[in-house]
C-alpha cells in the first residue's frame, strides 16, 4: 500500500483549508407577510436558516435570535434538529419575550466517521434551523421590530467540516435580518369618530 508522505498530506490539508476559507456562509432571518406589517394580535412565521456552501458539513453555529424592542408572543417553535441525533446535538434555546436565546446545534463528530447516508441537517446548503408564530403586542405608535441572529461570543462564525481537512474551520459569516411593523389598530373612539365624519359628508351631499 502506498503511504503519503507527511509533508504532502500537511501541503494537501493546508491547500484545501485555505480554499474552504475563501468561501463564505450566512444566516438569513425571514418572514412569510407579503406586507411586512402587522396588527396587535396579528401574527407572521418567522424563519431562521443557516447557509453553507456545497461539500461542506456543518460543525457547529450558536447564538441568539433576538427582537428589538423585545415584545410580542411566540409560539409554535419548530426545528428538524429537535430532538438531538447521532451525530449532533442541540440546545433548542429559551423564550424570553420576542426572542429565543442560547440555540446552539453541535456536529460532534466528522463525516469521515459516519457510515451511511449523511443526514440532511448536516451538509444540506441552505436549510431551515427553527422557526415560530410571532403574535405582534400592542403599540401606541407604528412600532419597527427588528429580527437579527446575534452569534455567541463563542462562535462568531458558523464552523464547518471539509472532507480533507479534519479540525473544523470557521467561515467568514454574514448575517441578515429582516423586520416588521406593527401599527396599532384605531381605537373605540376613532372608530366612532370615523363613522361620524362619514356620516357628515354624506350630509353634506345630500342636504
Amino acid at each position: 500500500m502506498t503511504q503519503r508522505h507527511p509533508l504532502v498530506a500537511f501541503v494537501c490539508a493546508t491547500t484545501a483549508a485555505s480554499a474552504v476559507l475563501a468561501q463564505s456562509a450566512a444566516v438569513v432571518v425571514s418572514h412569510d407577510d407579503p406586507n411586512g406589517v402587522l396588527a396587535p394580535g396579528e401574527s407572521v412565521r418567522v424563519t431562521v436558516r443557516r447557509i453553507i456552501p456545497s461539500g461542506l458539513y456543518l460543525h457547529h453555529i450558536e447564538g441568539d435570535l433576538r427582537t428589538t424592542p423585545n415584545a410580542g408572543t411566540i409560539s409554535g417553535f419548530s426545528s428538524n434538529y429537535v430532538p438531538a441525533f447521532n451525530p449532533w446535538t442541540v440546545q433548542p434555546g429559551t423564550i424570553s419575550g420576542g426572542a429565543i436565546t442560547g440555540f446552539a446545534v453541535d456536529f460532534y463528530t466528522h463525516p469521515l466517521f459516519v457510515g451511511g447516508t449523511l443526514p440532511g441537517q448536516w451538509g444540506t446548503v441552505n436549510y431551515e434551523l427553527f422557526s415560530f408564530d410571532w403574535t405582534a403586542p400592542q403599540v401606541g405608535a407604528p412600532t419597527a421590530f427588528d429580527f437579527n441572529w446575534l452569534a455567541a461570543p463563542a462562535y462568531p462564525e458558523i464552523t464547518v467540516y471539509e472532507l480533507l481537512s479534519i479540525p473544523p474551520i470557521a467561515l467568514p459569516t454574514t448575517y441578515t435580518g429582516t423586520s416588521i411593523l406593527v401599527v396599532p389598530s384605531p381605537g373605540p373612539a376613532a372608530l366612532i369618530g370615523g363613522v361620524l365624519a362619514m356620516a357628515a359628508r354624506r350630509s353634506r351631499r345630500h342636504g
